[in-house]
């Protein structure tokens, strides 16, 4: 049932993700019918996805159109989009599906609050949760909070923990570095700490199909012009081009861009640098170098939204080079070398 992902999950890896950790709250992959597994054991379901998935590590996932629950190994649960109630794990860890119209407090304190549910619950040690129905927030006496998914907005709480609304178009980030998506934002964001959260309409570039021509994933809201920001272009190679290999647009000074010569992507001596002409990346004679003119799966360029480019590589024949042709000549003389 898994789908072969042509592009992979590059941008999703390379950014360790930092998922949202209310039961109530899962992200689902938009449009998606299937699952994904990372090397972390992280696993993500689908939005149009009608079972689970559990990972090697007891990382579990529902779909939204799965209409039960489940419960790993390690006692980890999952709650579907289309399940009525409620299930708690022998750990203590909760779920509340998306058709479930209250809230369920575990006996360790661990709270879950449903799709239809229309307000908010407080357990005993501080957490929170707040249903599908609800239209504003909630902060608990320990300086939990949680946003509706009928709040238009986001809310930060005095000890930094922020949220977002369902109906939220943009992201917030804390003083601390926590960060929180809203429901209707279609990016991601990555704070100053290295925290992400993903939009509820963001669709990363593996899981739609690639355009050149595709439009910027602006948005709208109160923060969003802090997202208006000129295009990080990045690379990423390997099998299902999940190895981040740096960013193209960046200062000889950023320690990922492929021009700072002393660091681990622009390195001549670095297994994930394209300047490295003995590793898979660099090779002159890997199906994956960006030196080999012959080459059938080059690194693959794409921005922080997801928005994918087109190719990396001295094969001026590749179907998807598009923007690389633009950077042939420098590849050729600056990476590749004579």
């Amino acid at each position: 049932m898994r789908k072969s992902l042509k592009y992979g999950f590059c941008l999703l890896a390379w950014l360790a993700l930092a998922f949202p950790d209310k039961a109530d709250v899962p992200w689902r992959i938009p449009n998606y019918s299937s699952y994904v597994e990372l090397k972390d054991g992280t696993v993500l379901c689908g939005a149009k996805y009608d079972s689970w998935h559990e990972g090697p590590t007891g990382k579990v996932c529902a779909g939204g159109l799965y209409d039960s629950w489940h419960e790993g190994g390690t006692g980890e649960v999952a709650c579907g989009g289309q399940y009525d109630s409620w299930h708690e794990g022998p750990t203590g860890k909760v779920c509340a599906g998306g058709l479930y119209d209250s809230w369920h407090e575990g006996g360790t304190g661990e709270v879950a609050c449903g799709g239809q549910y229309d307000s908010w619950h407080e357990g005993p040690t501080g957490k929170v949760c707040a249903g599908g129905l609800y239209d504003s927030w909630h902060e608990g006496g320990t300086g939990e909070v949680a946003c509706g998914g009928q709040y238009d907005s986001w809310h930060e709480g005095p000890t930094g923990k922020v949220c977002a609304g369902g109906l939220y178009d943009s992201w917030h980030e804390g003083g601390t570095g926590e960060v929180a998506c809203g429901g209707k934002y279609a990016s991601f964001h990555k704070s100053s700490t290295g925290k992400v959260c993903f939009g509820g309409l963001y669709q990363p570039a593996s899981f739609s199909k690639p355009s050149l021509d595709a439009p910027s994933r602006e948005t709208t809201g109160t923060t969003a012009s802090a997202a208006r920001q000129a295009a990080k272009l990045m690379i990423f190679g390997g099998e299902n081009h999940k190895t981040y290999l740096g960013c193209l647009t960046c200062s000889e000074y950023e320690p990922d861009s492929v021009k700072n010569k002393f660091g681990e992507n622009g390195s001549p001596y670095s297994s994930e640098s394209i300047r490295n002409q003995y590793s898979e990346y660099g090779s002159r004679y890997s199906s994956e170098g960006a030196c080999n003119p012959y080459a059938s799966d080059p690194p693959v360029i794409v921005d922080q939204n997801g928005k994918y480019y087109g190719r990396l590589s001295l094969n001026r024949y590749h179907a998807e080079l598009g923007i690389g042709a633009k950077l042939y000549d420098w590849l050729k003389d600056d990476v590749c070398g004579k």
